[in-house]
């Protein structure tokens, strides 16, 4: 067996900076081009990758549960890396002047440690209920509140051992977003057993006749709540990172720096 495995995500687009042990991933392959030669793709072997528009990434990590194995598995986003943050506080503002993107040595270092590696927690104002329901998605009407709605009855009836910590999490403010983990094997598999059957069981309790554009993601961002339900229900010991964006990491230390004026300026004027 390999010692780590992180397969990249992408649709359409080969990612940027592919470190060792890193490896492309096609999701929403069916039916389309490879988008390298070198990539693997969601519609071979064991797969749904017929359910993409549903599940967007979540396709490609059911791709690595049942189809790959290694000592350490993982999946990333393509243009998304966990990376060590380097900053300082100043008035109550913390400004980073540096990130260091985890290549896959790092990552085993901290994995001798820990459980899984994860992404940094999302603080919301409001609670992962109320976000899911409204934050990002006005244009879909009333679908969210609907599907969500369809979450809490499937859990109590079909799943009621994660309900109290679906309730939990969902009345909190906390989300570990992005669905990217690499973590030990077992953690992998047991989040995928974990995860599946309650998006497959659900399919039977959304209402029939939705419209598939409002319903498309639904499932990719179902599971950013479900995960921290993972973490806690099973004590999941966990190394959290900051998740950067390396299509957007060339700003200088003086467009930093300028941009954290700004942000404390804005503080400051709100009082």
């Amino acid at each position: 067996m390999e010692k780590i495995k992180i397969y990249v995500i992408s649709n359409r687009v080969i990612p940027k900076k592919m470190s060792d042990n890193h490896y492309l991933l096609q999701t929403g392959s069916l039916g389309k081009p490879s988008i390298s030669e070198e990539c693997a793709r969601d519609d071979q072997g064991v797969h749904i990758s017929n359910k993409n528009s549903k599940y967007a990434e979540l396709t490609g990590l059911y791709w690595i549960w049942k189809n790959q194995k290694a000592q350490y598995i993982g999946m990333l986003q393509y243009k998304r890396r966990f990376a060590k943050e380097y900053s300082l506080s100043l008035f109550k503002r913390k400004l980073t002047f540096s990130y260091h993107i985890l290549s896959s040595s790092n990552i085993l270092h901290y994995l001798k440690k820990y459980d899984a590696i994860v992404a940094e927690e999302k603080l919301g104002e409001k609670t992962v209920d109320y976000q899911f329901r409204t934050s990002g998605f006005s244009y879909r009407g009333e679908y969210p509140g609907i599907i969500l709605d369809a979450v809490y009855e499937v859990i109590k009836k079909e799943f009621p051992i994660y309900y109290d910590t679906f309730r939990c999490v969902m009345s909190g403010n906390i989300i570990n977003p992005h669905n990217m983990l690499v973590a030990k094997y077992e953690v992998f598999e047991a989040y995928c057993e974990f995860l599946f059957p309650i998006l497959d069981k659900l399919d039977k309790y959304v209402p029939v006749g939705f419209n598939n554009v409002h319903y498309n993601r639904m499932y990719g961002w179902l599971a950013e709540r479900l995960f921290r339900v993972f973490l806690q229900f099973n004590n999941v010991v966990y190394k959290s990172f900051p998740v950067v964006d390396i299509e957007h990491m060339t700003l200088s230390m003086k467009d930093r720096l300028n941009d954290f004026l700004k942000r404390c300026a804005r503080k400051v004027n709100k009082k």
